[in-house]
């Protein structure tokens, strides 16, 4: 633009210069030939009368009497731009020249037609300063719109301002219901905590157990030990068997225990599971969030440099207008001074006023032509772009006028030449006039035009600058709570990785504990394996020794009733090789038999206390196991708040079946099947005799006989042994009492309430 601007402004400024040299050149022409040109100018006019040189006022006449015809316009040329029109202007018809100009002579008819224009500058003055209000009305009513344009956003932004705290109001809601659910998360994980402690702890509680299981069998096997060579009675077979299904009851109670913390530990592991399936889901929100935000972004920077690109060219727009603002006061200023000198000319033409009368009507043609032109030059100037370098050209232009104006004075005083001059000035100024204001007006049409395309792409850039900022608006408040969507996904991701991690920790904890127990159990069983045969073998030693026993008691009874049914036969005894007499040897048979009772009496008695201290032992170690079972139990029911499966078959300790109907668990069969041939059959007691009868009747009835038995005994040891002589002498012999100490009776759990054990 600013080439074309210069091109068009050189090629105005050739054209100009061309004209004045034409101008000059005819001018010359004038001064040397005054009396050709009158009569070529008599020539050329319409009505054909004859002029005399020296009537002034007839030249006048006749020249304000000549039809002032426009020429035909010549749609050849092309439409000259504004400043070319501006700049040509000037050198023919400013008013500005003849007022800068002096005045000279004002007495001839000469000067009257040069200042005549003169009143026909006030005119233009005038019009120039009612051009310049209707500017500045205009610039104030846009001030006006701009304002209300101004307001509307304004509003439009309080709209969009309660858009986005109601938006704000239900990102709150959104986040304190995420909140509520991430609290709820941290309830759960955290009775998951509390259950992992509280399986730790009943885990460390079984394995306190087991050492005192442990601790409580080592005892025994050295009490076992101790008592291998006293047990003679067949109530040891029995508190044997008790004491193994005891131990097979306390086996099992150790493998439901261990399946119960496996459950556990597979509980904890789906949690685990869980707790990784919702991290990966978080994870990929998380992701999914991330991509939309990048999205978001990337619209965002392109919408940013939308926003830029409008934003250059909203300043550009508003430079340009701060620029017509800015050259309003010098408009002002300059108008202030036309005022002023359109005062002086006033002053000036009032003394002139009556002597130009009469030249008045001769242009009124040309001076109405003339504010036309004037008045279309006004309206040019109101395009503010190019007024500062056309203000520049017409001062100059008044400079080059003022010494065209005093040449013009000089060659006055010739007043044909100036008549002719005038005349010929006045057709070139019809014509250019013509030429001028067709010119104008397509410019003037070529200035509303881009005026209105250009107020139509400020219309649209605004529109688009709305859109623009309102997505930007948009873009970011997306951006925002995506943002704090992303923290808060983050922070849910960081507790739900750290609650994962514990879990970990747990679960390998408990696996490691749980491993350990299994070992411990594993020892224990063992252990419990080498105690059953250890216990079968002294059962079977101590039964061996038991039948021995009876039958050195049944051949000694024999012995006693041979010798009490046959006095004088010898008794064969420990000194059978020693002669002795009757009496002594009836003496001495009868203190070793005595003795012989009485220590077969102490032992049993002693066995018997032993074997009662066991019980009483083994009483309170299942009272404690019982405990353990109800405390564990509970426990487990607070766990998993259902009780399990595994212990439907179980019966409680002190009130179940016999050894020989106890199905137990794998690995207590395992350990039970691994016993030796002997101990298995030592176990279960006469299976093809008693295969039919009920249990609590084979215990019963066991438990007759060997009540009957120890009375039968009791009734031998309590017949009186005859002497020799044929004397009876009695025998004091310490019988206990059957049942002995109270303290020590309690009843059988098998026998229905009929049957007392000691």
């Amino acid at each position: 633009m600013d080439e074309e601007r210069a091109a068009k402004a050189a090629r105005a400024k050739a054209l100009l210069k061309q004209r004045q040299k034409k101008k000059k050149a005819d001018a010359a022409e004038t001064s040397t030939e005054p009396a050709s040109s009158r009569t070529s100018m008599d020539v050329q006019r319409e009505d054909g009368s004859s002029v005399h040189p020296s009537s002034t006022a007839h030249s006048v006449k006749t020249a304000s009497s000549t039809p002032v015809t426009s020429p035909p316009s010549t749609p050849s040329l092309p439409p000259a731009t504004p400043s070319q029109q501006y700049r040509e202007t000037p050198s023919k018809l400013s008013p500005a020249a003849v007022i800068s100009s002096p005045p000279e002579a004002a007495t001839s008819a000469e000067t009257n037609g040069v200042l005549s224009p003169e009143l026909g500058s006030v005119d233009e003055l005038k019009a120039k300063v009612q051009t310049q209000q209707q500017t500045i009305a205009l610039l104030v009513g846009e001030k006006t719109s701009l304002t209300a344009s101004l307001e509307a956003e304004a509003a439009e932004a309080r709209t969009r301002a309660e858009e986005l705290e109601g938006r704000v109001q239900q990102l709150e809601r959104e986040v304190k219901a995420e909140q509520a659910r991430v609290s709820q998360e941290q309830a759960l994980g955290k009775k998951e905590k509390e259950r992992g402690t509280d399986l730790e702890r009943e885990i460390e509680r079984n394995k306190r157990a087991a050492a005192d299981l442990q601790a409580q069998v080592s005892q025994k096997n050295e009490r076992i030990r101790s008592l291998e060579q006293q047990l003679q009675a067949d109530d040891r077979i029995e508190t044997l068997e008790k004491s193994l299904q005891s131990a097979q009851n306390r086996v099992e109670t150790l493998e439901t225990q261990l399946v119960k913390s496996k459950q556990a530990h597979t509980r904890a592991k789906t949690d685990r599971d869980d707790f990784e399936k919702q991290l990966d889901s978080l994870q990929k929100s998380e992701q999914a969030a991330q991509r939309a935000l990048e999205a978001i972004k990337a619209d965002h920077s392109k919408a940013t440099e939308q926003l830029a690109n409008v934003a250059t060219e909203r300043d550009t727009h508003l430079s340009v207008k701060q620029d017509l603002e800015a050259r309003v006061p010098q408009l002002e200023q300059q108008l202030k001074e036309l005022q002023e000198s359109l005062d002086k000319a006033l002053v000036t033409s009032s003394s002139t006023e009556k002597r130009l009368h009469a030249s008045e009507t001769e242009l009124n043609a040309v001076l109405k032509r003339a504010n036309d032109l004037q008045a279309e030059n006004e309206q040019i100037l109101a395009s503010l772009e190019e007024l500062r370098p056309k203000v520049v050209q017409l001062n100059n232009e008044k400079i080059e006028l003022g010494d065209r104006l005093d040449e013009l004075a000089k060659q006055l005083r010739e007043r044909d030449g100036v008549i002719a001059q005038l005349e010929n000035s006045l057709e070139e100024a019809r014509a250019s006039s013509e030429a001028e204001g067709i010119k104008l007006r397509q410019a003037l049409e070529d200035a509303h035009k881009r005026h209105s395309s250009k107020e139509k792409e400020l219309a649209d850039l605004a529109k688009t600058h709305d859109e623009l900022q309102r997505e930007l608006e948009s873009a970011l408040t997306s951006a925002k709570e995506l943002e704090a969507d992303r923290t808060a996904l983050r922070k849910n991701m960081i507790s739900a990785q750290e609650e994962v991690e514990r879990f970990k920790t747990a679960t390998e904890a408990r696996v490691s504990e749980h491993a350990a127990v299994q070992k411990e159990l594993n020892e224990y069983k063992h252990r419990l394996e080498e105690l059953e045969a250890e216990s079968n073998q002294s059962i079977q030693e101590l039964e061996e020794a038991l039948r021995a026993a009876q039958t050195e008691a049944e051949t000694l009874r024999a012995d006693v009733n041979k010798l009490r049914t046959v006095p004088g036969t010898p008794v064969s005894g420990a000194d059978n090789d020693v002669p002795q007499t009757p009496a002594n040897k009836s003496s001495l048979e009868d203190e070793m038999l005595q003795s012989m009772e009485q220590q077969h009496l102490l032992d049993l008695s002693s066995a018997r206390s032993q074997i009662r201290s066991l019980e009483a032992q083994l009483h309170e170690e299942h009272a404690r196991m019982h405990t353990l079972t109800k405390r564990v139990q509970e426990l487990e029911l607070a766990n998993t708040r259902s009780p399990p499966s595994a212990n439907s078959h179980l019966t409680p300790l002190g009130s179940g079946s016999s050894p020989s109907f106890v199905r137990p668990s794998l690995p207590s069969s395992a350990s039970y099947s691994s016993l030796p041939p002997p101990a298995r059959s030592q176990t279960f007691l006469r299976p093809s005799l008693e295969a039919d009868v009920p249990e609590y009747q084979r215990h019963k009835r066991r438990i007759s006989l060997s009540m009957l038995k120890a009375r039968m005994d009791s009734e031998v040891v309590a017949i009186p042994v005859p002497s020799g002589e044929g004397e009876d002498q009695p025998v004091e012999v310490h019988v206990r009492s059957q049942f002995g100490d109270e303290s020590h009776i309690f009843w059988c759990a098998h026998c229905r309430g009929d049957v007392l054990i000691l």
